[in-house]
């Protein structure tokens, strides 16, 4: 097993289909609901995962400080603030590398159910421990075909760079509902009589997207990545510091981050979001015996990534997927 940390790449923002918290006292958590999504590389994905898991469930037990180091806006709406932690009170904590083998065989457009028995216990008798959802993406080489089936809206590039065409992407598809104490329940069992430390359920998915990715080519091969996450709150945290170096450009009242290329490698990339049509909910959090409603919104979160282009090529697609 590896002891895995919190860091922030394109790849890892594609973590865990989802990672749930139930209805929880927000005292004892910074958020009540963390939704990832999946890359190509299932130990990097699970990094960023179990370090926002590590987050929520430490926050009210070190003195973890988080400062803004970001704030987007779509309007006059705040629709994202990346936040850093100090890195002296994370405690990241050891994932089960069973996890691999589990999904190493999963039927595209399955999904699992994850519990890990080694995930830090919350301080809150009342918080119950995390399940993690994680979908086996579909594969696509038609972009009409992806968009129609993804059953969700997302904007797409008016214009992109001469010679770019579609060329291939993918979509992992939200698990259908389930009762997470219960699931909860029979997956600790498992663990307990297996002796292992983690176990899961398959599970089926909805017709509706979690994340899409969309990659386009030139006839040289250059490319560009789009990927599009269906993510719910504004606040994401991370300790890289690749983002202390962005850059927030305002095009047609939308914020939109942009990153350059840095020392070991790493292309450009611009990030913008937009409110999910539809996309509030509404739940219930107790703190001190008082009963709060608290709404949660949905967000659309754009992340452009490139090798190949420039900086101004990269504004103009984005720009154009702006009403």
């Amino acid at each position: 097993m590896k002891n895995m940390r919190l860091t922030d790449e394109v790849e890892i923002r594609q973590a865990f289909e989802s990672i749930t918290l139930p209805e929880i006292d927000v005292s004892d958590s910074v958020i009540n609901s963390i939704k990832s999504t999946k890359p190509h590389s299932a130990k990097k994905k699970r990094a960023f995962a179990v370090g926002l898991i590590a987050a929520a469930l430490l926050l009210s037990t070190t003195a973890l400080a988080a400062v803004n180091m970001w704030i987007l806006k779509d309007g006059d709406n705040v629709v994202l603030k990346i936040r850093e932690f100090d890195d002296e009170n994370q405690k990241p904590f050891e994932i089960d590398g069973e996890f691999d083998n589990l999904i190493k065989d999963l039927e595209p457009g399955k999904a699992i159910i994850y519990y890990d028995a080694a995930q830090p216990k919350p301080k809150n008798p009342n918080t119950s421990e995390i399940l993690t959802s994680y979908s086996q993406p579909v594969k696509y080489t038609d972009l009409d075909t992806l968009i129609k089936e993804a059953g969700i809206y997302f904007a797409i590039p008016s214009k992109v760079p001469e010679g770019y065409v579609f060329s291939e992407g993918d979509i992992s598809f939200d698990p259908l509902p389930y009762d997470h104490d219960e699931i909860l329940g029979k997956l600790k069992e498992e663990t307990a009589n297996s002796g292992k430390n983690g176990a899961a359920v398959e599970w089926g998915t909805s017709s509706n997207a979690r994340s899409i990715r969309m990659v386009y080519k030139n006839d040289r091969n250059e490319k560009f990545v789009l990927n599009v996450f269906i993510l719910e709150g504004e606040d994401m945290y991370t300790d890289d510091p690749w983002y202390f170096k962005s850059e927030k450009i305002t095009i047609k009242g939308r914020d939109i981050l942009f990153t350059g290329v840095d020392k070991k490698g790493r292309g450009k990339e611009i990030i913008m979001r937009e409110l999910q049509p539809g996309g509030q909910r509404t739940v219930k959090t107790f703190e001190d015996g008082v009963e709060t409603e608290t709404v949660i919104n949905s967000y659309i979160e754009y992340i452009i990534t490139t090798n190949d282009l420039t900086k101004e090529e990269l504004l103009s697609m984005a720009e154009s997927m702006i009403p």
